[in-house]
């Protein structure tokens, strides 16, 4: 039955996904690497740790592994998305970087023939069928900060006859949350294959550089990778607060920086006056936009409070806990769905508010404004802890 199952979907994979793939990266202007994916150029005889990631989010979750694990080991990384090979090459100097093969039998077969590989680390969701289940017959295969979504369960679910074979296929799965790891125990045979360690983002999360700003004695609240929708209701509320708070500024981090000019014509509308970050690193205007890549995590540090774009349209939110790391309130709206756990742990200690409606909203923010949050936690211990289960987990490989 794995057989058939092997063919068929190879047939799919070979005339629909790659096509498909094909087009889309050259679209975007990437190079496919279309025969290095195809047949993998043979390699060294030296011996890895492989890591396999999807693109930029995955390999800044396995920095922290990567880095502890390359002292001792020579690191090989497989990427899936062209971005994000771009990136893995510039960032991880030191590890043999390549483009993740096809999934068909002859482009894995020759990938992992062409590479000593004493132990495979899979990062969070990349299930492909011919790299799992190859893969797991010739080393240890380890899922690390497994995560399974809301949709993804119900997909694995309906196709299990075909998931089963990956899933069953892992020698352990260390998992980032207990919503990841109750979907999972659906589908995993041996329970003691199931590990809670945490979310790796806990770790990535911590800023690495500091960055300055002049507040000039404003408060601030700061919209954090809004979509468009999201500025006009912070804009809206931030004018009824003005009104009691005059040294009330906001800052608008949009998600995507094309769209500054569109915030800048909104804001305008709205007679407020705005300077953007690189024109100054002063707050002395209603608003200030970052228009800047790279710089969020590090502005954090200077709000009074954050509002998480992404949640107040049907997105899903965006990463609280770098906001989190300085023990700034996070206020999310109704749209949560990719940050649900971290939302419901860190609503119990108090760092994060849900508004349902602007008027809710405005509540909230006005309480935080008059409200001198004390929160006993620290994100870098957390992370640490979790970084030690994951390393107790990979290292038990080396020495039982």
């Amino acid at each position: 039955m794995e057989n058939l199952i092997r063919l068929i979907y190879q047939i799919f994979y070979s005339f629909l996904f790659i096509p498909v793939f094909s087009l889309i990266v050259k679209k975007r202007g990437y190079a496919l690497n279309f025969f290095e994916r195809l047949y993998p150029r043979p390699s060294d005889n030296k011996e890895y740790i492989w890591f396999h990631c999807a693109s930029v989010g995955e390999l800044n979750l396995a920095r922290p592994l990567i880095e502890r694990l390359k002292e001792n080991n020579n690191i090989l990384i497989t990427i899936f998305s062209p971005r994000g090979l771009d990136y893995g090459k510039k960032e991880f100097s030191y590890a043999k970087v390549i483009p993740l093969p096809y999934d068909l039998s002859i482009s894995i077969k020759r990938f992992l023939n062409s590479y000593n590989i004493k132990l495979g680390i899979i990062i969070e969701e990349e299930f492909w069928f011919n790299l799992i289940t190859y893969s797991s017959k010739k080393f240890p295969l380890l899922s690390v900060n497994s995560r399974v979504s809301k949709n993804s369960y119900k997909k694995y679910k309906k196709f299990y006859f075909f998931y089963k074979y990956i899933f069953n296929s892992f020698y352990k799965f260390l998992v980032r949350s207990n919503n990841d790891f109750n979907y999972l125990s659906n589908f995993v045979k041996d329970s003691g294959k199931l590990k809670l360690c945490g979310d790796l983002k806990y770790i990535s999360s911590i800023p690495k550089k500091s960055l300055h700003l002049d507040k000039n004695n404003r408060r601030l609240i700061i919209l954090a990778s809004s979509h468009k929708g999201e500025e006009e209701i912070l804009i809206k509320v931030y004018l009824s607060l003005r009104k009691k708070y005059k040294d009330l500024s906001l800052i608008i981090a949009p998600r995507h920086l094309e769209r500054v000019k569109e915030i800048e014509e909104l804001l305008k509308e709205y007679m407020l006056n705005y300077s953007l970050r690189t024109d100054t690193e002063k707050i002395d205007k209603d608003v200030y936009i970052l228009n800047t890549l790279g710089e969020l995590s590090g502005i954090y540090k200077y709000a009074d409070i954050v509002v998480m774009g992404g949640t107040f349209t049907d997105i899903g939110g965006h990463n609280i806990l770098e906001a989190i790391y300085y023990k700034k309130p996070v206020v999310v709206g109704k749209y949560i769905h990719k940050i649900e756990e971290n939302v419901n742990e860190f609503e119990k200690i108090g760092l994060v508010k849900r508004a349902s409606s602007e008027e809710q909203l405005e509540k909230i923010l006005d309480n935080l404004l008059k409200t001198d949050l004390k929160i006993n936690f620290s994100l870098e211990e957390a992370g640490k802890k979790i970084l030690d289960c994951y390393l107790k987990e990979i290292e038990k490989l080396f020495y039982n």
